[in-house]
């Protein structure tokens, strides 16, 4: 960060750089947070569907909106798990910080919730849910 502005390569993964957008086509909204905007994309040279979170620098001004970006990056990094989405790279634009992911078809937790009563999962249903991830 410089003069209070986010500076690119700040959320850089190894290897990373804004070229690699070149690599990507993006294409439509498949899911929208408070501060981000998941677009299916595609990996042009492997025709790969892939997930692509985009945040908007814009909306990481505050510092630990920034620092919870980047914890995020960190674990992500991390995971490796059947049940995970994988994390491929993160690079920034300018303008943009895009979270390229591994595209899981079906929708989210999230979404699966907010269509059940008071956003809860029946217990059996949760038991069994969390045994195929665990």
């Amino acid at each position: 960060m410089k003069d209070g502005q986010p500076t690119e390569d700040e959320f850089c993964t190894a290897n990373s750089s804004i070229k690699n957008l070149d690599n990507y086509f993006i294409g439509k909204r498949i899911g929208q947070g408070a501060y981000a905007v998941v677009r299916l994309g595609l990996h042009r040279s492997l025709n790969q569907k892939i997930a692509v979170k985009i945040y908007e620098k814009t909306k990481l001004m505050e510092p630990n909106r920034r620092k919870s970006v980047k914890r995020e990056m960190k674990i992500m990094e991390k995971l490796d798990h059947d049940h995970i989405a994988k994390l491929y790279e993160v690079f920034e634009s300018h303008k943009q910080v895009f979270f390229i992911m591994e595209y899981v078809n079906g929708g989210s937790l999230h979404g699966y919730l907010k269509m059940k009563p008071n956003r809860q999962m029946p217990e059996l249903e949760a038991k069994f849910l969390w045994r195929q991830v665990v």
